[in-house]
């Protein structure tokens, strides 16, 4: 077997080399959620995020976590939504660059909370996570055990997770929808793709051989460590996630006006 890292462009380099590969089962990529964001954040891509792929099996999801730097005066989601009705605009995040899974996460919160927030994208996330706690921007999302060791050593103040429910890395620490956005659930996951080709059987076995792997509880805690969550979905529901995704993202970019360029 070959592991071959490819990446640049969101992942898109990477995605585009997958979907020109043999339909054999031996061609097979590891993506994540900003596939489904792609289509939304791209006028043009070289490859159909739909025709061009068969959806092998989801594996695993890791929650986001909302955190500002301590000088911004809101202890809760809350908080932060009523600071920026009452000065649009003056509260500004990093993320990893423009259309990227924290960027969209943060833009899919302003929609939904009725407020405007600035954009500042960096070169990589961990320019992003500099930033806040430098305090050059005062909020950032992206992974929860990213975040961890800063907001437990109190550089950073947790004001929610992303997903709909708590994540075990921050167990005090509310949802988003608890916390006063209603019906937000983004999470950031991973999955397996093959090109459209492939056979019915030969993507059974793949799915079966992986979900064998990460059934082991030996494996399970080694995710579990990362900070991430396993979530199996079969070739059928995979897919009808990223369909679902694929609108979503296509709405919340068209509707908050986000700029992704």
């Amino acid at each position: 077997m070959v592991v071959e890292n490819v990446v640049g462009a969101g992942g898109v380099i990477g995605i585009q080399a997958l979907a020109k590969g043999a339909a054999d089962g031996h061609a097979i990529g590891m993506i994540a959620s900003n596939f489904a964001m792609n289509p939304a954040v791209h006028s043009k891509l070289p490859y159909d995020s739909v025709r061009d792929f068969k959806p092998v099996l989801h594996l695993t999801f890791n929650h986001f976590a909302f955190a500002v730097n301590p000088a911004l005066p809101v202890s809760t989601l809350q908080e932060l939504v009523a600071l920026a009705k009452a000065k649009p605009g003056s509260i500004d995040y990093g993320s990893s660059g423009s259309g990227g899974s924290p960027h969209l996460a943060v833009e899919m919160l302003a929609h939904m909370a009725g407020i405007k927030l600035s954009h500042i994208p960096y070169r990589s996330n961990g320019d992003a996570v500099t930033a806040v706690l430098g305090g050059q921007v005062s909020l950032i999302a992206t992974s929860a055990s990213t975040l961890l060791p800063h907001i437990t050593q109190g550089k950073l103040r947790a004001l929610a997770v992303s997903g709909s429910k708590r994540t075990a890395l921050l167990p005090d620490v509310p949802t988003a929808a608890e916390a006063g956005v209603p019906g937000y659930d983004m999470r950031n996951w991973n999955g397996i793709l093959a090109p459209a080709g492939v056979p019915d059987a030969i993507v059974a076995k793949i799915q079966a051989d992986i979900t064998r792997i990460f059934k082991r509880p030996d494996f399970e805690s080694q995710i579990v460590a990362l900070g991430a969550e396993i979530e199996l979905l079969g070739p059928e529901e995979f897919g009808r996630r990223i369909g679902d995704e694929i609108e979503l993202w296509q709405r919340i970019v068209k509707e908050s006006g986000a700029r992704v360029g």
